[in-house]
Parts: C-alpha cells; sequence; structure tokens
C-alpha cells in the first residue's frame, strides 16, 4: 500500500525494518544532505514508476540501482533545503489564514441567514 500511495518517511533515529520496507542509506555522508535526498524523493520520485509490475508490486535494489539523482555540491543542497523550508512555512501560514478566512466566511453566512 505504501507504494500505492506512495508513502515516504525519513528516520530520525537508527532503526530495524523488515522485508516489507527498504530503506535507502547515504554512504558519503560529507557529499550529501540527508534532508536534501528526502527531499529528491518526497517531490520528484514517485514509487508506483520505479516498482516492478507484480501484483503487489515491489521495490528492490535493481529498481533503485540505475535511478540516477543529481547531486549538486553539498552547499548548493543546504541551500535548497532551506529555500524548501522557506516556502514551506509560507504554505503552512497561508494555509492557517484560510482556514481563519474560512470561518469567517462560514460566521457571517450563519449570522446573516439564520
Amino acid at each position: 500500500m505504501a507504494i500505492h500511495t506512495n508513502k515516504k518517511r525519513m528516520l530520525k533515529i537508527p532503526s530495524i525494518i523488515d522485508n516489507n520496507t527498504m530503506a535507502i542509506k547515504s554512504i558519503n555522508i560529507e557529499k550529501l544532505n540527508q534532508q536534501f535526498l528526502f527531499l529528491i524523493f518526497e517531490n520528484i520520485v514517485n514509487l508506483k514508476d520505479i516498482a516492478s509490475n507484480s501484483n503487489p508490486p515491489s521495490i528492490n535494489n535493481s529498481n533503485l540501482y540505475n535511478y540516477q539523482i543529481p547531486l549538486p555540491p553539498l552547499d548548493a543542497q543546504e541551500k535548497i533545503v532551506q529555500a524548501i523550508k522557506s516556502i514551506e512555512q509560507k504554505i503552512s501560514s497561508l494555509q492557517t489564514e484560510l482556514n481563519s478566512l474560512n470561518g469567517k466566511q462560514k460566521e457571517i453566512l450563519e449570522k446573516y441567514l439564520f
């Protein structure tokens, strides 16, 4: 179901996984920002596109082996992560404002119609 729903998570502590999950770990941590890698997978990689056509679909090392991810220098990765975090904060703020305005809209309608 995780493939079908394109569900991905970033673990922040060492964890044990079973054969129903898959993990990607950077070998060279000095050249890769983990959050950058997660953002690539979260926003660009669709699990259905790399999964097998079996029923149920699965992903294994051979599905990922030839998948290439552009890797800019570490400082550029960090800037990209910070820029995306800034955008996500703005989206969250706008969502809060939108929810508030929707509530006010409902209040106005209820006040004048009922």
